[in-house]
Protein backbone atom coordinates (compact mmCIF):
# COMPACT_ATOMS: atom_id res chain seq x y z
CA UNK A 1 0.00 0.00 0.00
CA UNK A 2 2.76 2.05 -0.36
CA UNK A 3 1.99 4.30 -3.77
CA UNK A 4 -1.11 5.50 -1.01
CA UNK A 5 1.14 8.15 -0.06
CA UNK A 6 0.06 10.27 -2.62
CA UNK A 7 -3.23 10.83 -0.81
CA UNK A 8 -1.42 11.75 1.95
CA UNK A 9 0.57 14.65 -0.51
CA UNK A 10 -2.69 15.63 -2.41
CA UNK A 11 -4.35 15.96 1.39
CA UNK A 12 -1.50 18.43 2.82
CA UNK A 13 -1.53 19.98 -0.56
CA UNK A 14 -5.63 20.76 -0.23
CA UNK A 15 -5.61 21.90 3.13
CA UNK A 16 -2.29 24.56 2.25
CA UNK A 17 -3.11 25.87 -0.86
CA UNK A 18 -6.44 27.53 -0.31
CA UNK A 19 -4.79 29.48 2.44
CA UNK A 20 -1.90 31.09 0.70
CA UNK A 21 -5.35 32.33 -2.06
CA UNK A 22 -6.82 33.53 1.11
CA UNK A 23 -3.78 35.95 2.06
CA UNK A 24 -3.18 37.12 -1.23
CA UNK A 25 -6.55 36.97 -2.70
CA UNK A 26 -6.78 41.33 -2.82
CA UNK A 27 -3.96 41.39 -4.60
CA UNK A 28 -3.33 39.40 -7.93
CA UNK A 29 0.29 40.43 -8.39
CA UNK A 30 1.29 39.42 -4.80
CA UNK A 31 -0.66 35.73 -5.44
CA UNK A 32 1.37 35.03 -8.42
CA UNK A 33 4.77 36.26 -6.85
CA UNK A 34 3.99 33.88 -3.82
CA UNK A 35 3.01 30.88 -5.69
CA UNK A 36 5.78 31.58 -8.42
CA UNK A 37 8.68 31.45 -5.68
CA UNK A 38 7.21 28.74 -3.83
CA UNK A 39 7.08 26.54 -6.88
CA UNK A 40 10.28 27.53 -7.36
CA UNK A 41 11.54 27.02 -3.92
CA UNK A 42 10.12 23.50 -3.73
CA UNK A 43 11.47 22.76 -7.15
CA UNK A 44 14.79 23.78 -5.55
CA UNK A 45 14.35 21.36 -2.68
CA UNK A 46 13.11 18.65 -4.94
CA UNK A 47 16.87 18.90 -6.57
CA UNK A 48 18.82 19.37 -3.30
CA UNK A 49 17.16 16.51 -0.93
CA UNK A 50 17.17 13.73 -4.07
CA UNK A 51 20.65 13.96 -3.48
CA UNK A 52 20.82 13.22 0.41
CA UNK A 53 17.54 11.08 0.55
CA UNK A 54 15.64 10.17 -2.44
CA UNK A 55 12.75 8.29 -0.49
CA UNK A 56 12.62 11.80 1.45
CA UNK A 57 12.53 13.68 -1.83
CA UNK A 58 9.98 11.01 -3.44
CA UNK A 59 7.58 10.49 -1.11
CA UNK A 60 6.91 14.11 1.39
CA UNK A 61 5.29 17.32 0.21
CA UNK A 62 8.11 19.92 0.45
CA UNK A 63 9.89 18.32 -2.51
CA UNK A 64 6.23 17.85 -4.54
CA UNK A 65 4.70 20.69 -3.63
CA UNK A 66 5.88 22.33 -6.75
CA UNK A 67 4.47 19.76 -8.82
CA UNK A 68 0.82 20.34 -7.27
CA UNK A 69 1.34 24.11 -7.51
CA UNK A 70 2.11 23.95 -11.23
CA UNK A 71 -1.89 22.29 -11.94
CA UNK A 72 -2.77 25.30 -9.44
CA UNK A 73 -1.19 27.89 -10.75
CA UNK A 74 -2.57 27.10 -14.40
CA UNK A 75 -6.22 26.81 -13.02
CA UNK A 76 -5.35 30.31 -11.46
CA UNK A 77 -4.67 31.55 -14.43
CA UNK A 78 -7.06 30.38 -16.65
CA UNK A 79 -9.75 31.97 -14.22
CA UNK A 80 -7.90 35.45 -13.76
CA UNK A 81 -5.24 36.01 -16.60
CA UNK A 82 -5.45 33.70 -19.64
CA UNK A 83 -8.98 33.01 -20.03
CA UNK A 84 -9.48 32.00 -23.37
CA UNK A 85 -6.62 31.50 -25.90
CA UNK A 86 -6.77 31.80 -29.27
CA UNK A 87 -7.07 28.53 -31.32
CA UNK A 88 -3.60 28.91 -33.00
CA UNK A 89 -1.53 29.66 -29.30
CA UNK A 90 -4.14 26.71 -28.13
CA UNK A 91 -2.40 24.13 -30.39
CA UNK A 92 1.11 25.77 -29.81
CA UNK A 93 0.54 24.94 -26.11
CA UNK A 94 -0.55 21.37 -26.50
CA UNK A 95 1.73 20.29 -29.40
CA UNK A 96 4.85 21.64 -27.07
CA UNK A 97 2.68 19.01 -24.33
CA UNK A 98 3.22 16.33 -27.01
CA UNK A 99 6.58 16.56 -27.86
CA UNK A 100 7.86 16.52 -24.02
CA UNK A 101 5.71 13.54 -23.53
CA UNK A 102 8.40 11.28 -25.27
CA UNK A 103 10.95 13.01 -22.58
CA UNK A 104 8.40 12.25 -19.31
CA UNK A 105 8.46 8.95 -20.51
CA UNK A 106 11.97 7.95 -21.40
CA UNK A 107 14.12 10.41 -19.91
CA UNK A 108 13.56 10.49 -16.25
CA UNK A 109 16.07 7.58 -14.82
CA UNK A 110 14.81 6.70 -10.82
CA UNK A 111 17.66 8.66 -9.46
CA UNK A 112 16.71 11.46 -10.90
CA UNK A 113 13.13 11.58 -10.02
CA UNK A 114 11.36 13.65 -8.50
CA UNK A 115 14.36 16.65 -9.06
CA UNK A 116 14.94 17.37 -12.47
CA UNK A 117 13.37 13.96 -14.26
CA UNK A 118 9.95 15.06 -12.69
CA UNK A 119 10.16 18.62 -15.03
CA UNK A 120 9.33 16.96 -18.51
CA UNK A 121 6.12 15.10 -16.90
CA UNK A 122 4.72 17.93 -15.35
CA UNK A 123 5.35 20.48 -18.01
CA UNK A 124 3.71 17.96 -20.59
CA UNK A 125 0.71 17.96 -18.03
CA UNK A 126 0.09 21.75 -17.63
CA UNK A 127 0.90 22.36 -21.11
CA UNK A 128 -1.60 19.57 -22.66
CA UNK A 129 -3.89 20.91 -19.93
CA UNK A 130 -3.81 24.37 -20.95
CA UNK A 131 -4.22 24.07 -24.41
CA UNK A 132 -7.33 23.12 -23.43
CA UNK A 133 -10.53 21.93 -25.60
CA UNK A 134 -10.24 24.42 -28.22
CA UNK A 135 -6.64 22.87 -29.19
CA UNK A 136 -6.67 20.71 -32.27
CA UNK A 137 -4.73 17.88 -30.30
CA UNK A 138 -7.04 17.75 -27.31
CA UNK A 139 -10.29 17.93 -29.51
CA UNK A 140 -9.63 15.00 -32.16
CA UNK A 141 -7.06 12.73 -29.96
CA UNK A 142 -7.42 13.35 -26.31
CA UNK A 143 -11.08 13.99 -26.50
CA UNK A 144 -11.32 10.43 -28.23
CA UNK A 145 -13.94 8.39 -25.95
CA UNK A 146 -11.59 5.19 -25.41
CA UNK A 147 -8.88 7.64 -23.75
CA UNK A 148 -12.19 9.86 -21.79
CA UNK A 149 -13.09 6.19 -20.44
CA UNK A 150 -9.58 5.60 -19.40
CA UNK A 151 -9.48 9.13 -17.70
CA UNK A 152 -12.28 8.94 -15.88
CA UNK A 153 -11.30 5.55 -14.44
CA UNK A 154 -7.55 6.81 -13.89
CA UNK A 155 -8.39 7.08 -9.85
CA UNK A 156 -9.31 3.86 -9.10
CA UNK A 157 -7.06 2.08 -11.49
CA UNK A 158 -4.44 4.04 -9.90
CA UNK A 159 -5.63 2.94 -6.18
CA UNK A 160 -6.18 -1.25 -7.38
CA UNK A 161 -3.16 -1.57 -9.59
CA UNK A 162 -0.47 -1.68 -7.05
CA UNK A 163 -1.40 -3.64 -4.32
CA UNK A 164 -2.77 -5.98 -7.07
CA UNK A 165 0.26 -6.86 -8.71
CA UNK A 166 2.31 -6.81 -5.19
CA UNK A 167 -0.04 -9.35 -3.46
CA UNK A 168 -0.10 -11.71 -7.05
CA UNK A 169 3.67 -11.47 -6.67
CA UNK A 170 4.25 -12.55 -3.13
CA UNK A 171 1.98 -15.17 -4.01
CA UNK A 172 3.27 -16.18 -6.97
CA UNK A 173 6.39 -14.34 -7.37
CA UNK A 174 7.38 -13.16 -10.72
CA UNK A 175 4.60 -12.49 -12.82
CA UNK A 176 4.82 -13.50 -16.61
CA UNK A 177 3.62 -10.93 -19.39
CA UNK A 178 0.63 -12.48 -19.66
CA UNK A 179 -0.51 -12.56 -15.84
CA UNK A 180 0.67 -9.15 -15.34
CA UNK A 181 -1.48 -8.53 -18.01
CA UNK A 182 -4.58 -9.98 -16.84
CA UNK A 183 -3.98 -8.40 -13.62
CA UNK A 184 -4.14 -4.98 -14.95
CA UNK A 185 -7.16 -6.04 -17.08
CA UNK A 186 -8.87 -6.82 -13.94
CA UNK A 187 -7.81 -3.74 -12.04
CA UNK A 188 -9.68 -1.57 -15.28
CA UNK A 189 -12.69 -4.03 -14.56
CA UNK A 190 -12.75 -3.04 -10.62
CA UNK A 191 -12.03 0.31 -11.25
CA UNK A 192 -14.88 1.14 -13.89
CA UNK A 193 -17.01 -0.84 -11.33
CA UNK A 194 -16.48 1.58 -8.91
CA UNK A 195 -16.49 4.70 -11.14
CA UNK A 196 -20.44 2.67 -11.67
CA UNK A 197 -21.07 2.56 -8.53
CA UNK A 198 -20.21 6.38 -7.77
CA UNK A 199 -21.88 7.76 -10.50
Amino acid sequence: LTHLWSLAVEEQFYVLYPWLLIATFRRRRATVVLLLSLLAGSFAVSVVILRIDPAQAFYLLPSRFWELLAGGLLAYAQINVWKQPSRRVANVVSLCGLALLPLAFLGPHSSDFPGWGALAPVAAAVLLVGGGPEAMLNRLVLARRPLVFVGRISYPLYLWHFPMLSFARTRYGTLSTGAALAVVALSFVLAYLKIGRAS
